[in-house]
């Protein structure tokens, strides 16, 4: 178990302070691995153009999985869960969206529509080993909003709809499909297909189509 960690920033330009402290508890047993994390933020946001709102955000994450070694393919079965606290009143005077801060480019998989912002979603997903070089994995994500008062973003926190036209709950399901290839630590690559069908809070909100995504990645180390 990770003790609880402290991280502050503060940002004049964005007249933004967020302080966050968290904890993490991990490891592996009986075939058995998982991976699990809570986060608090608070913070203020102060300057000309702020009003002094308060920020009280929180974030809980959990991977959880299964592998079975004595059985061909050496499949694991593995559930991803994750909460994101959003904003439950605009005029309260306290931010209640919690801020990723970092996010890596990958966050919910290769395609990754929405970001870590107000945020509920559930990943299962299945990983099979195909040879010493081959594995291929497959996994669904339902999204949905945390709170109806707050919008959907992007990875970066950007806002990409705003809660007040909508009482849906639901934003969309991805599903994705991921052949990958390591040879050693020297070359790596990967060929994955996802697609994003949105729900009922996308299509109430503005255009609504389904996203389909094709990437090919190779890496070389030397």
């Amino acid at each position: 178990m990770k003790p609880a960690s402290d991280f502050s920033a503060c940002r004049v330009g964005w007249e933004l302070c967020i302080r966050e402290g968290g904890t993490r508890l991990f490891g592996k047993a009986d075939g058995w691995d998982w991976n699990w994390e809570a986060m608090l933020q608070t913070g203020r946001i102060d300057g000309p153009n702020a009003g002094g709102d308060t920020i009280a955000a929180w974030s809980v994450a959990s991977d959880t999985g299964h592998r079975w070694d004595g059985v061909p393919l050496r499949p694991r079965l593995g559930l991803k869960a994750n909460i994101a606290s959003g904003d439950r009143d605009p005029g309260d005077g306290r931010l209640g969206t919690f801020n990723p801060l970092f996010p890596r480019a990958k966050y919910f998989g290769e395609l990754t529509p929405v970001g870590p912002l107000n945020l509920m979603n559930l990943h299962p997903s299945v990983d099979l080993t195909l040879s010493d070089d081959f594995s291929l994995s497959a996994s669904a994500i339902a999204y949905w909003r945390m709170s109806l008062e707050d919008g959907v973003y992007d990875l970066s926190g950007n806002l990409l709809r705003s809660g007040a036209e909508s009482r849906s709950r639901y934003i969309g399901t991805q599903g994705e499909l991921v052949l990958s290839y390591a040879a050693g630590r020297t070359v790596e690559g990967l060929l994955s297909y996802s697609l994003f069908r949105p729900g009922s809070f996308l299509q109430d909100t503005g255009p609504a189509k389904t996203i389909h995504f094709v990437g090919m990645e190779a890496v070389f180390k030397f």
